[in-house]
């Protein structure tokens, strides 16, 4: 076939101020799959220069994307349509959006995935950040809004904020407050063949969740084909499982307190070919239209139609339903009547599609000024309905009930987004084609002239239906500022609603808003955010040419802000005290430097949860409605100060940080009390004010060398340096880590110590690719090893030395699958946010907290006896058995 001739892509990119934008970064992209998720390749890019201005040439114009940047702003992603038209992109001021991930014990949580998502009705394409070594993340050059922030991570359920709002706010810290639930383990094969399919990629998303609004939990295929997820939370997901040389499969799971072993058997991909036909003659066809179909995975492919009406696809696709539509608008297809039709990919090597069509049914008119002059470049658009203002638009749908639009009104969210249908020539004409027969509604704009809704009547029979001279008035202006709590509202969505017109807007960073190109008239003005549905009062604005509506104020209500300050039993503050709002999910902060902290509730009477930052000793607060401070008062143990230079040996190695692990010897129940804490050095000084008082074992751990030990008398507000402490290397072990049927497991975690260590630092001994291992530090002292891995339930194996660390052959450790231990605490929300340990041989080995429905689950736990212990609370002890081979154990714990 000979060569599409080339196609020109020409634009501007602008400021937020509406002036060029010098040194934005431009780039072309063609599309794979449909949006939202939108994977593309790239085809070319380009810097603007003074003008602001881009231009490409592509050889086709199907499924291309424009990608637009800039280093100071934030910019975005659109279609570029089908049809030559100058692109105009619009840069929006960029903010910043930061914080901490840590877990419940207060320990960063490195490498931890934090994505913002898009909040439900809104169309914001998702994007994510690793977390640093320190716990941090960062997001830069944000458009405002509202999002969902999300932080995933193998060992924990993903930690979400319902409503971040980026622009008002701009720090965020999450914390994991509970352990993962068993994970999603899987084997991909081909369904013709049987044989294992390595490589394929795995994704589970929420089942209501769009591919490319949400950060999918990931992962890929093995040689054998398993694979295994994990970091899940309890719910309904969708799984899809892609792979380039196979079709692709989707279904929905139920991840629960049982871990899921699925097969997934991938279908042969198909060629899809075919012919269109008609029975108008002649032919409305004549070679050279292009086609676009869609699989059921979203991936696009095209085609030219030759002139005997043959087509056929370039790349094969998934079987399933598939979507094929035809593009320029001069054809539609006589099944739908319009653009579009469904059609059936067979799960076969080959599939041929006879598609009827006819010419597409069309309306045209002429877009003119209110001297009647035509109006050159007006846009007509399909776009999305605003249900709180779709009673306010346009005088034909106020005259009739907007059901009587019928499938149009569907049509509208079939993409949930806006669709450029005409751009009107140099003498103001346009034609709309290709759509349904009946009622349209579509917003009409030009440069300089307020925006039109109407509705567009498409005839049923061939011949082009007439709208007549369309009229768009001078547009006027609104412009106003949201505020909130006495100070402007960035990132606020304002909507105007006017007889003729609608349009929203997103507002500054200082609260500020502005309407260019509304129709004069009367609108009402209303301002929300998601996490407020209630929104601003609607306020009525009336405008006219030459006299804009300005200073405009949207007051947005406020939740109640609570103060609070947490004080211990001596009167000081409790620094990192953990405060939570019972029953709100993402409702958590910590007290600060002063054990202050500052909470937005509900017009309603809430109670919190006031804890130690270790979770222990918790308080219920109840906060009736009006009230605006608490002072909270924990009863926190009598402390010291812990002061010591830490190197270690040889050459007195710089560390950057310590495990301190202190052990009460006067306690009744000796070797309960015992505090564990990940804890920072600065230049090699460790400073630690909550090491506990009277007679201690105190420990200095760190990977790679043998703890330091000393017992001593410590007097409770006083600061104890122990000097310089230096840790020695001790003797080094080699070991094979092996799953129960004698595979490798590669990647898993190993160090000394206890099991819980693992929640306050990232060990960095891991094993290689066979399973293998070697791990300094080894002494008397330092006997006891810890082995975890994704999927598996960690392991402790007391050393015997020396004869261990002496063998020639390494030292086997075999992991098992683990059960998971499902508690229910009596009734619903009756022990919300209590920490809860399991113990082993009077270790702790895991804790977690209630949820609100008063459960909390302790995931891949080996065959054995635990006890179940409430710290603080009520509650006896609980002894909990795990038979080999059993998955889940729920126990019932009644108060």
């Amino acid at each position: 076939a000979a060569p599409l001739p080339a196609s020109a892509i020409r634009g501007l990119v602008l400021l937020p101020d509406g002036r060029p934008a010098a040194g934005a970064t431009v780039t072309i992209l063609r599309a794979a799959t449909a949006w939202p998720d939108w994977r593309s390749e790239r085809v070319d890019q380009a810097i603007t220069g003074p003008a602001g201005t881009f231009e490409f040439r592509v050889g086709s114009r199907d499924s291309l994307l424009v990608e637009f940047s800039h280093p100071a702003y934030a910019g975005g992603l659109e279609a570029v349509p089908t049809f030559e038209v100058p692109l105009q992109l619009a840069l929006q001021p960029g903010f910043e959006l930061f914080g901490v991930v840590t877990n419940p014990a207060g320990a960063v949580v490195p490498n931890a995935r934090v994505a913002i998502e898009a909040v439900p009705g809104d169309d914001r394409r998702a994007q994510a950040a690793i977390a640093s070594a320190s716990g941090g993340y960062r997001f830069t050059n944000l458009r405002a809004g509202p999002v969902r922030l999300v932080a995933r991570h193998e060992s924990w359920q993903p930690a979400a904020v319902p409503v971040v709002v980026v622009g008002d706010q701009v720090r965020r810290d999450l914390i994991f407050e509970r352990p993962s639930m068993a994970p999603l383990r899987g084997r991909v094969t081909s369904a013709l063949s049987q044989e294992p399919v390595a490589g394929a990629a795995i994704e589970l998303l929420p089942a209501n969740v769009r591919p490319g609004l949400a950060d999918p939990v990931a992962g890929q295929s093995a040689a054998d084909g398993a694979f295994l997820l994990a970091g899940l939370a309890r719910g309904t997901m969708r799984l899809v499982v892609r792979h380039p040389e196979h079709g692709v499969v989707t279904r929905t799971l139920a991840i629960g307190a049982a871990a899921t072993e699925i097969a997934v058997e991938l279908p042969p991909r198909s060629q899809v070919e075919g012919q269109l036909v008609s029975e108008q003659s002649p032919a409305p066809f004549r070679g050279g239209e292009v086609l676009q179909i869609r699989d059921v995975a979203g991936q696009l492919e095209h085609a030219v139609v030759a002139a005997d009406g043959r087509f056929r696809f370039a790349n094969t696709l998934s079987p399933g339903r598939g979507v094929v539509r035809l593009q320029g608008g001069e054809l539609a297809f006589q099944a739908s009547f319009q653009d579009e039709v469904d059609v059936r990919i067979e799960e076969s090597s080959r599939t041929e599609l006879e598609l009827v069509v006819l010419r597409a049914r069309s309306v045209r008119g002429r877009v003119v000024d209110e001297a009647g002059r035509p109006l050159a470049g007006a846009r007509i658009a399909r776009t999305r309905l605003l249900a709180e203002s779709a009673r306010f638009i346009g005088t034909a749908v106020i005259d009739r009930d907007l059901g009587s639009l019928g499938s149009q009104v569907v049509q509208l969210f079939r993409d949930d987004r806006d669709e450029l249908l005409a751009v009107t020539d140099a003498e103001g004409r346009f034609t709309v084609a290709g759509r349904n027969p009946g009622s349209l509604l579509v917003r009409i704009g030009a440069a300089g002239h307020g925006t039109r809704w109407l509705v567009l009547e498409i005839p049923s029979g061939p011949e082009p239906g007439a709208a007549g001279d369309l009229v768009l008035g001078r547009a006027s202006r609104i412009q106003g500022r949201v505020v909130r709590g006495g100070r402007g509202l960035a990132g606020a969505t304002v909507t105007a609603s006017g007889a003729e017109s609608q349009a929203v807007a997103m507002t500054r960073a200082d609260g500020g808003f502005v309407f260019a190109d509304l129709v004069p008239g009367t609108y009402r003005l209303r301002a929300r955010l998601p996490s407020q549905p209630s929104g601003s009062r609607e306020r009525v604005v009336a405008t006219s040419i030459g006299r804009p509506a300005e200073d405009v104020v949207l007051l947005l209500e406020t939740g109640r802000m609570l103060r609070g300050a947490v004080t211990g039993g001596d009167g000081q503050p409790v620094v990192g005290a953990v405060v939570t709002v019972r029953g709100a999910a993402g409702q958590t902060t910590l007290a600060d430097g002063s054990g202050e902290f500052l909470l937005e509730l509900p017009d309603r009477a809430v109670d919190l949860q006031v804890a130690l930052p270790d979770r222990s000793r918790p308080v219920t607060v109840p906060v009736p409605v009006g009230l605006q401070q608490v002072a909270v008062r924990l009863d926190t143990p009598s402390t010291c100060t812990l002061a010591a230079s830490v190197a270690g040996l040889p050459g007195k190695q710089r560390l950057s940080g310590v495990l301190l692990r202190a052990t009460r010897l006067d306690d009744d129940d000796i070797g309960v009390d015992t505090r564990s804490r990940w804890v920072e050095l600065q230049n090699g000084r460790l400073q630690w004010p909550l090491c506990p008082v009277g007679r201690v074992r105190l420990e200095v751990w760190s990977d790679g060398f043998a703890p330091f030990v000393v017992e001593r008398e410590f007097a409770a507000s006083e600061t104890c340096d122990l000097g310089e402490v230096l840790l020695e290397p001790g003797a080094w072990l080699a070991g094979l880590v092996q799953a129960e049927d004698g595979q490798p497991v590669a990647n898993a975690t190993v160090w000394l110590g206890e099991e819980e260590d693992a929640d306050l630092f990232e060990p960095d001994v891991r094993t290689g690719a066979d399973g293998s291992f070697r791990i300094g530090g080894v002494t008397a002292a330092s006997s006891r090893l810890v082995v975890r891995a994704t999927g598996f339930a960690p392991r402790t194996v007391e050393l015997a030395l020396p004869q261990d660390v002496l063998s020639p052959r390494p030292l086997l450790v075999r992991l098992e699958r683990g059960a998971t231990i499902e508690l229910q605490f009596g009734r619903r929300g009756e022990r919300e946010g209590v920490l809860v340990q399991l113990r082993q041989r009077g270790r702790v080995v895991a804790s977690t907290d209630v949820d609100e429905a008063g459960r909390a689950w302790f995931p891949n736990r080996s065959a054995g006896t635990y006890q179940v212990v409430a710290p603080g609370v009520d509650l006896p002890a609980r002894e909990v058995v795990v038979a080999p081979g059993e998955t889940v154990v729920r126990v019932r714990l009644a108060d």
